[in-house]
């Protein structure tokens, strides 16, 4: 082990994580361990392991994380070699020379250590700042140089030359410097975070080197990509809990597709600022429950609820967002596509009073960049683009959410003018649907947390959005350029698309189910119970595809008799969103929030008795089919829908 010259530090007391007034504590528990913190760390160039002396024979255990909180953000680092007297950890990729403040982490309990100021000696290889550049440095694999690779600082957009070497006069106005990671290449992975971007740390005008590492990957061709919408996590509703039946989904569906390349997208309120301090819960926190999943990258988009209520302005709002998950727009290859992923929240906060005023509108500084981003794609190249706000309002219901700004959407659409294929993912709605505008194609795809993990608390298991579509993700598949999608349910086989009705067993009263109701309350029942409400016995079946659009077909088909049944399309509110969720905020005098909106997509048929089975078979855009046996009567309750 290397010894470490410098002025020691014995760190005993559990203190703030973190130093500013508006961040999070992480929770602070009991962790007997003591070990020497120098203030000042010196390495020799190359090293990637870092050693710690044990103070009174109290020593971490060998599954025990040290969590190093530094310029680039906040780093898990495993033990790699222990003794009664030391113990080493294995530093994170592309390490950045900084202060780092440390943390001990068992489990999910965490105490904070102490801090030292690391720095890692440099070789001098021979690349330095040319003139007038303030940003430079190398991109290499295996100590090879990688050309015409696109480096950018959020403004700038440059490609390194045939030694791997790029060059950029930058004022550091983000404060990083970003790699559009290219095809056949990885990053390293913190945890599910791609290491895709270098701190800048010194004055504007002081030349600053970032380099990047790069690693080979196998076979980019083929992979599935997990989209992930609305997370919401604040530390209420028992979210940590339900999450983890989400993060135990995506482990699943990753064991079960082992041996293929899977990376997922996030679209955005991961967390929610206004509980950042009220229940201490943020992006530390968030990354802490994503280890479920650790080694998959999942490349992050920043919603309108993960900007800082404490701050001002747009460019301070976004401030933590950075630090802790990296840029808040920037782009990257997988394969044969080109991703790109923008910040279309410009927030306008006062900066106090917690206070969230924003409009969803893409900058024109982000659309400058985007436009130099993409003067390095060509354009047969398929482009997968993720923002939170949609661009397009839903076309079922009339429940609008907001979008972008009109004049915002036609310069997104115009810079992509020419591309052949372009998918946008889009969150912030808590729905799905589907618009193809010119040569982009837009899907609002869901949310994982349904309806802000309401449903979920009420009834175990039954996590459903407001239009009645499941909580869950979309599932990606490319192949070459090739890309097909389809929503899978949170708990649910990927093969469930849709919910059955049986109209016979619905009648959702108001004496049943708000009986409580104050008047205000009781009007809003009565203007989304509408057809469901009485009793009726016509035996009409209704069928709620999550993830329909126009080139669905439904099929249904009486079992006993061979009869095909004639379906008839429509829109409305979702019965089962009503009893799981707007039912148990209306029947009272309370706040009624997200209440059931009325595109709940619908297809009806009319069976000849109320006992007869109905074989459903459902198709969707790419030829695949799902079907169902629905055996009549069929009990209609928010337990009969539970996932879990």
């Amino acid at each position: 082990m290397k010894r470490l010259t410098a002025i020691l530090l014995v760190a005993t007391a559990a203190i703030s994580f973190y130093g500013c007034q508006h961040e999070l504590n992480i929770p602070l528990e009991a962790i007997d361990v003591e070990f020497e913190i120098p203030s000042t760390i010196d390495l020799e160039p190359g090293t990637t392991t870092l050693d710690f002396q044990i103070k009174d024979g109290k020593a971490p255990e060998p599954d025990d994380l040290l969590i190093l909180n530094g310029p680039r953000g906040q780093y898990y680092c495993q033990i790699t070699e222990l003794s009664d007297e030391s113990f080493t950890i294995r530093l994170y990729d592309n390490f950045a020379n900084g202060e780092h403040k440390i943390t001990i982490q068992r489990g999910l309990a965490t105490a904070y250590k102490g801090s030292s100021t690391i720095n890692i000696e440099k070789y001098d290889d021979g690349v330095h700042a040319a003139t007038g550049s303030t940003v430079y440095g190398r991109v290499s694999c295996d100590g090879e140089a990688i050309s015409g690779v696109v480096i950018s600082d959020g403004v700038k957009v440059v490609k390194t030359d045939e030694n791997g070497i790029y060059q950029m006069k930058s004022d550091k106005k983000n404060g990083y410097v970003f790699i559009s990671v290219p095809s056949g290449y990885q990053v390293p992975v913190d945890v599910v975070l791609p290491v895709m971007w270098y701190p800048l740390t010194l004055a504007a005008t002081t030349p600053e080197r970032a380099d990047f590492e790069l690693i080979r990957s196998k076979d980019q061709t083929n992979f599935k990509l997990l989209v992930f919408g609305d997370i919401h996590l604040a530390n209420r509703n028992s979210d940590k809990k339900q999450f983890q039946y989400f993060l135990d989904d995506v482990k699943d569906y990753r064991s079960k597709n082992s041996g293929k390349l899977i990376y997922g997208l996030t679209l955005g309120d991961m967390t929610w600022d206004r509980y950042w301090i009220d229940n201490k819960f943020s992006f530390p926190e968030y990354k802490n429950l994503m280890k479920t999943l650790s080694g998959m990258p999942i490349y992050q988009t920043p919603g309108n609820h993960d900007h800082d209520i404490y701050q001002a302005g747009d460019f301070l709002t976004i401030k933590a967002y950075r630090k802790y998950l990296g840029p808040s727009y920037y782009s990257h290859n997988i394969g044969n596509i080109h991703f790109v992923a923008l910040d279309n929240i410009h927030c306008m906060n006062p900066g106090e009073n917690k206070q969230a005023v924003y409009d969803n509108n893409i900058v024109e500084e982000q659309l400058n960049w985007l436009r130099e981003d993409l003067k390095h794609v060509d354009k047969n190249t398929p482009v997968i683009v993720s923002m939170h706000a949609p661009a397009h309002h839903n076309p079922m219901g009339t429940d609008k959410a907001e979008t972008i700004r009109n004049n915002v959407a036609n310069q997104l659409l115009d810079a992509f003018s020419g591309f052949k294929n372009v998918q946008l993912f889009t969150a912030h709605t808590h729905v799905i649907y589907h618009v193809t505008d010119r040569n982009i194609t837009e899907h609002n795809a869901g949310a994982i947390c349904a309806t802000w993990w309401w449903s979920g608390k009420y009834y175990q298991g039954v996590n459903v959005c407001t239009s009645g579509a499941a909580g869950g993700y979309t599932i990606v598949d490319v192949n070459g350029t090739d890309i097909t999608y389809k929503f899978k349910g949170t708990q649910m086989d990927e093969n469930k698309q849709f919910y059955t009705f049986d109209r016979n067993q619905i009648a959702l009263k108001a004496s049943t189910y708000v009986p409580n109701a104050n008047e205000a309350n009781l009007a809003e029942w009565v203007a989304r119970v509408g057809r469901w409400k009485n009793a009726n016995s016509d035996n009409y079946v209704y069928i709620n595809t999550w993830n329909w659009d126009h080139k669905w077909k439904i099929e249904v088909t009486e079992k006993e008799t061979g009869k095909k049944l004639e379906t008839e399309f429509m829109t409305d509110f979702s019965p089962l969103h009503l009893v799981a969720h707007s039912a148990k905020r209306l029947n009272g005098s309370g706040n009624p929030n997200f209440l059931t909106s009325d595109g709940c997509i619908l297809h009806r048929v009319k069976a000849s008795k109320a006992n007869t089975t109905l074989i459903i078979k459902v198709t969707d855009r790419f030829g695949n089919t799902y079907t169902e046996e629905m055996k009549r009567p069929k009990e209609f309750s928010p337990e009969a829908y539970a996932a879990y």
